[in-house]
């Protein structure tokens, strides 16, 4: 960070001994935490201590003119270096910190709890660039050919199942199909079906599945099997 691009703010990388603390001799009204490898408290002139970790700023009270020392304690078995920034100006980070587990909703409304938020930031004006990538890292892949495949048993849906991808088709002059059956019922748009041709396709992508559900894919054929990359969370 270039400290001459801030207004009365300056920015430094200090490392807080375990079980320890430093204090460090600058003035300001502010100090913000932009990275942090452990929680600390902080203080303001060895006053009370307050909850420190990056993505959280602290202030003196308005009737303060300002600090002439804040501390740093660490309370974990570790050295934690962070980075932080102080003055009286501000400075603006714009980045998400999530610590523990926190509660998120789904498209269809659903709350789900998770450890791992991930936040895709684009700028440009794009929504296409905007859009999420299909994320297969914890998906699984499953195939059916003239067979049925249980991804989870209803049972075993105690969370939810996303489908991050679907293939399968269907026959438009027979009874033959690769589909995606929830609680024994055929899902899925089609696609791609015109009048006059003997095969439809059917195709989706990051679907959220409620829990409780049985969720299979199902090919009555050969020639119609059905795909899915698959997440039983």
């Amino acid at each position: 960070m270039n400290n001459d691009d801030l207004q009365d703010a300056e920015s430094g990388t200090f490392i807080i001994p375990a079980h320890g603390f430093k204090s460090l001799d600058f003035i300001g009204r502010f100090v913000r935490c932009f990275n942090s490898n452990g929680r600390l408290t902080i203080s303001f002139n060895f006053g009370g201590k307050a909850y420190f970790d990056a993505g959280i700023k602290r202030e003196i009270p308005q009737s303060a003119e300002h600090f002439s020392s804040f501390q740093l304690f660490n309370d974990n078995d570790y050295d934690v270096e962070v980075e932080v920034g102080w003055g009286f100006g501000d400075i603006d980070d714009s980045r998400l910190s999530v610590a523990g587990t926190v509660t998120v909703k789904n498209e269809t409304n659903e709350e789900l709890e998770t450890t791992d938020a991930k936040v895709l930031a684009m700028l440009q004006n794009s929504v296409l660039q905007r859009a999420g990538l299909t994320d297969l890292t914890n998906a699984d892949f499953a195939s059916a050919d003239a067979t049925t495949v249980t991804l989870a048993t209803a049972a075993q849906n105690i969370k939810g199942v996303i489908i991050r991808q679907f293939s399968g088709a269907i026959s438009n002059t027979e009874n033959y199909h690769g589909s995606l059956f929830l609680n024994g019922n055929p899902f899925g748009a089609v696609i791609g079906g015109m009048s006059g041709t003997e095969t439809t396709l059917r195709s989706f992508e990051n679907i959220f599945i409620p829990a409780g559900v049985l969720v299979q894919i199902v090919s009555n054929h050969g020639s119609y099997p059905a795909n899915a990359w698959y997440e039983v969370l």
